[in-house]
């Protein structure tokens, strides 16, 4: 992961740029994101997680199928004293029943090309997001 997340993190403020997730007339860029929920699917080492907690989200929740992620998104959440991040497994194919409508923002950093079923993991996604929320995905590949 030491190897990768320098290049995919690159990505994360376009992927979450304030631009596509508030109305234009908001014109905080560092704390856009304040009372919002956010759900990082497929997390990784959990930097979209952390920016995105950076950027005054009320609550994120960063996912991952890999304990071996989770356990360094852990020691980052730790490290940096969020109170306001949370990591926890979940497969991107099948995530809680309790989280449909519940996230303000739902986003996967270069997370859902990994999964076997793309397909599924973006309908949870959706499913994971509140009415009017946005979905945002980053990745590389087929148009499939």
């Amino acid at each position: 992961h030491r190897r990768i997340e320098p290049f995919t993190s690159l990505f994360v403020p376009h992927l979450l740029g304030h631009k596509y997730i508030v109305p234009s007339s908001f014109n905080n860029e560092y704390h856009y994101l304040s009372g919002k929920s956010v759900l990082d699917v497929a997390a990784g080492t959990g930097a979209g997680a952390l920016y995105a907690a950076s950027r005054g989200a009320s609550s994120v929740m960063a996912t991952d199928f890999s304990e071996n992620m989770l356990q360094v998104i852990q020691r980052r959440i730790d490290s940096n004293h969020f109170h306001n991040l949370e990591a926890q497994l979940a497969n991107g194919l099948c995530l809680p029943l309790s989280w449909s409508n519940k996230y303000d923002v739902v986003f996967s950093n270069f997370g859902v090309i990994y999964f076997p079923k793309v397909m599924e993991g973006l309908l949870e996604m959706v499913r994971c997001t509140k009415p009017g929320g946005k979905v945002c995905i980053s990745g590389w590949g087929s148009k499939e």
